[in-house]
Parts: structure tokens; C-alpha cells; sequence
């Protein structure tokens, strides 16, 4: 229903005038998503060689995992050479300032 409302207006018609609300549509364009980026962070191809060669021990992975509607994270810690793993759970995502 309000899509045509909206497309009379685009025509020069008059149907947007007997809505309880006067104020002009806003356009959302060139948004982008902002989530999952980190600040500062450090490019995966800028890494030693002998990191990917998995042959030294002391090499670790972190991710984050985050549940239904980002209340919980928890992190995983991996070594790459023994594939040692180690779970934590996140008490507060946000850095402390």
C-alpha cells in the first residue's frame, strides 16, 4: 500500500497529502556494513613465510565466535603445530578504554 502511495508521489500526484505523516522519505544509499571490522589490524599476507609452513611451535590463531544476535562470543585459541586449542568465554566484547 505505501509503495504506491510513493509512486503517485514520483507521478506529481497528491495521495502522499492525506498521509498522518508529512515529512519526505529518507533514501538509505551507500550504506555499508561496519560490522566485523577491526581497527589497526594487520594484513594476513604481511606474516613470515615460516608461519605458514606450520613447522615451528609458538604460532597461535585466534578467532572470535559470536551466537545469535551477538549476546554471547566466545574465542578460540589455536596452536598451529601441536593444533593445541583452547575456548574461552567472552565476558564483555567492547575494549575497556
Amino acid at each position: 500500500m505505501s509503495q504506491q502511495v510513493y509512486r503517485d508521489k514520483y507521478a506529481q500526484g497528491t495521495l502522499t497529502q492525506h498521509l498522518r505523516c508529512q515529512r519526505q522519505r529518507r533514501q538509505r544509499s551507500g550504506t555499508y556494513s561496519r560490522r566485523g571490522h577491526l581497527s589497526n589490524r594487520i594484513s594476513i599476507e604481511r606474516r613470515p613465510a615460516v608461519v605458514k609452513c606450520h613447522t615451528q611451535q609458538g604460532d597461535w590463531e585466534v578467532d572470535i565466535m559470536t551466537g545469535t544476535g551477538q549476546q554471547q562470543a566466545l574465542v578460540s585459541l589455536t596452536e598451529r603445530k601441536s593444533c593445541l586449542s583452547l575456548l574461552a568465554e567472552v565476558v564483555r566484547k567492547r575494549l575497556t578504554q
